[in-house]
């Protein structure tokens, strides 16, 4: 009798172990369904803009750091099973942030929503990761200079964290995909450095020849340290790119700042010699002769 009664005793304690860890486990599996819930709900509305719901969702305990899900809603079952086989993360796409800086998934850069600025202000202020890389391998600060040609995104990711100096899969930096002077000089206060090189070699001084014909932020970028001389892997120093790219005024401010007329790449070709297979703005080449270019 004893000994049954211990046998007893020893199955309910096992049963009721056993029940906790059930327990414990519909537990786990119900708040990571909710979670998973939340975090759909963000990523549908951080894709429709809606700042009022991504605020309250946050609020609610969506992760800011939220990622676009890879696969098609799972059961309680599925969540459960996956829980069992010690699975809890799960793969996913890019993030809120990205989503709302970059608006990935738009067709057409001149069809992008107007505004997204309230939405990634709610997701930073709830922490979400501004240096996060995107499933293509760019940043958001880079996302936004590409895609919002505007300032009030950029800053709002410089102030809360974003990195100017973190590189995307092409080694450039924010700094080389801008020549406004008010994002520069954000970007300069934030840390940012000229000296880098893309994975061409180009720096944020020769960077700066693939956008308007306009020496204001060239200038900027020199008085805090960049020097005309800079080459990339080529040998090309900014002279030889801004003419190539037929930047007249870009042209004509560095030569005034002492850039060498007469700099030779690595295959020992001159900048006017090195012109000679494609068509130059003829005032470009006239500048360089009238400084002292030779062949």
């Amino acid at each position: 009798m004893k000994h049954r009664y211990h046998k007893i005793s020893h199955f309910l304690v096992f049963l009721a172990f056993l029940t906790v860890i059930v327990v414990l486990m519909l537990w786990k599996a119900n708040r990571t369904l909710r979670q998973q819930t939340l975090d759909r709900q963000l990523i549908a509305c951080v894709e429709s803009n809606q700042a009022d719901q991504v605020t309250h969702l946050l609020h609610e305990g969506a992760d800011a750091n939220a990622r676009k899900p890879a696969f098609p809603p799972m059961s309680l079952g599925e969540v459960l099973l996956n829980l069992l086989q010690g699975r809890h993360t799960f793969p996913a796409g890019d993030s809120a942030l990205m989503i709302a800086v970059g608006r990935v998934y738009a067709a057409d850069v001149s069809s992008a929503r107007p505004d997204n600025a309230p939405v990634v202000k709610a997701l930073l202020e709830a922490h979400a990761d501004p240096n996060v890389l995107s499933s293509y391998g760019e940043t958001p600060l880079l996302e936004a200079l590409v895609r919002d040609k505007g300032r009030e995104v950029p800053l709002l990711l410089i102030r809360h964290g974003a990195d100017p100096n973190r590189p995307n899969k092409d080694g450039r930096t924010a700094l080389m995909s801008t020549n406004d002077t008010a994002l520069l000089t954000a970007f300069l206060e934030g840390g940012g450095q000229i000296d880098g090189q893309d994975h061409e070699g180009d720096t944020v001084l020769i960077r700066q020849t693939a956008f308007r014909d306009d020496a204001t932020a060239m200038a900027l970028l020199l008085a805090h340290g960049a020097t005309p001389e800079e080459k990339n892997y080529r040998g090309y120093t900014v002279l030889r790119q801004a003419a190539f790219a037929g930047r007249r005024k870009m042209v004509k401010f560095l030569i005034g700042y002492g850039a060498d007329v007469n700099a030779r790449d690595t295959a020992g070709e001159t900048i006017l010699r090195s012109l000679h297979s494609v068509a130059v703005d003829p005032k470009v080449i006239a500048l360089l002769k009238a400084s002292g270019a030779k062949e």
